[in-house]
């Protein structure tokens, strides 16, 4: 069973903290106050550090005192002022931001896990709209087999969950973990595929769904396309179209099936493409575009305003795996929490 979702939980699991040191200090902010941490850990989860020791809690911000065994990034390591092949790309404002995939970041990122008291989360709630996926609701609640797809870019490919990456703790995916979860509440088995790869957008999955979705006759797709397409331009409306057009071949050869389509997550607003052009382009209007496909059968699975609702009081970087535009674990299992709970009836 999927954990109580984190707009709704009194216990935080695993919140990624990235420590940098600006001048003296050394600190990170939590996204709730907490009433009691229980672990501080590295993002493996296989070192426990120890308060006072390693690490102070001021003011909702986990500080880290001299001769603390966390890992700490200079400031310098993020903003970078000369060119370095392969690990940058341009800031605005001058330099360059410090980029990398691999486990770079997850080795630099920590777990946070504390209580707190209800309440905290003020702003959007991802609502439940399974009664709209009639077809994929009678299946569950059956125990039918169902068959799901993930299609996507690279953060539906898996980029940069730990499991993907290959290093501890192994975290799956955004796709996988809603699989697991799904399979927890309902207790049938889900056969998930996912086709999705990295540096795609709509276009090219327009142009490749039905050798890569259409043939698993599927039950349910969730079409998670968005990033790339907004940084290359792609207006919300040529996005919607090529949703759109992908939805109408899946149907050709699967007539019952039902789509989730995933408002994207938005990427570091500082970044550059090194042609100039900003990381963070159109995907915040995708959302609103993907709300006009909406009918009974398809739904609106919105990661951009719960990510909205984080940054809030947590910073990019402690939710990053690249620096860029990919999820770490957190953000993976935010992306689940928000996949999952789309789907369950209200």
């Amino acid at each position: 069973m999927m954990p109580t979702p984190i707009w709704a939980s009194t216990v935080i699991q695993n919140e990624s903290l990235l420590m940098v040191r600006e001048g003296e200090r050394i600190q990170a902010p939590l996204l709730c106050h907490p009433k009691e941490i229980t672990a501080v850990q590295n993002a493996a989860l296989t070192i426990q550090y120890e308060p006072g020791r390693d690490w102070i809690l001021e003011d909702d911000m986990l500080v880290i005192p001299k001769g603390s065994r966390i890992p700490v990034t200079e400031k310098e390591e993020l903003e970078i002022s000369q060119y370095r092949e392969g690990a940058c790309f341009p800031k605005k404002g001058g330099g360059y931001l410090y980029f990398s995939e691999g486990d770079s970041f997850h080795q630099k990122q920590i777990a946070v896990t504390y209580t707190c008291e209800p309440g905290q989360w003020t702003g959007y709630i991802p609502p439940r709209q399974g009664d709209r996926l009639p077809n994929t609701a009678e299946k569950l609640t059956h125990k039918r087999d169902l068959t799901m797809i993930i299609y996507g870019d690279s953060i539906s490919e898996g980029y940069n969950a730990s499991g993907c990456v290959g290093v501890a703790p192994q975290q799956p995916a955004w796709g996988e973990l809603t699989a697991r979860y799904l399979e927890a509440e309902y207790h049938t088995a889900i056969c998930c595929h996912n086709p999705s790869k990295a540096g795609m957008d709509s276009k090219w999955g327009l142009e490749h769904v039905g050798e890569r979705v259409s043939v698993h006759a599927p039950d349910l797709v969730f079409l998670a396309f968005g990033m790339n397409d907004g940084t290359s331009g792609r207006t919300p409306e040529e996005f919607a179209a090529n949703t759109e057009a992908m939805m109408d071949v899946i149907r050709k050869a699967s007539p019952h099936v039902e789509f989730v389509l995933v408002a994207p997550s938005l990427p570091n607003p500082q970044a550059l493409t090194f042609e100039g052009i900003p990381f963070y382009n159109q995907q915040p209007d995708y959302k609103e575009a993907l709300d006009t496909l909406c009918r009974e059968g398809v739904i609106v699975a919105n990661v951009r305003d719960v990510q909205r609702e984080l940054l809030k009081k947590k910073r990019f970087i402690d939710m990053t795996g690249n620096n860029i535009n990919h999820p770490n674990d957190f953000f993976h299992r935010v992306y689940a929490q928000v996949a999952y709970t789309s789907i369950l009836p209200q």
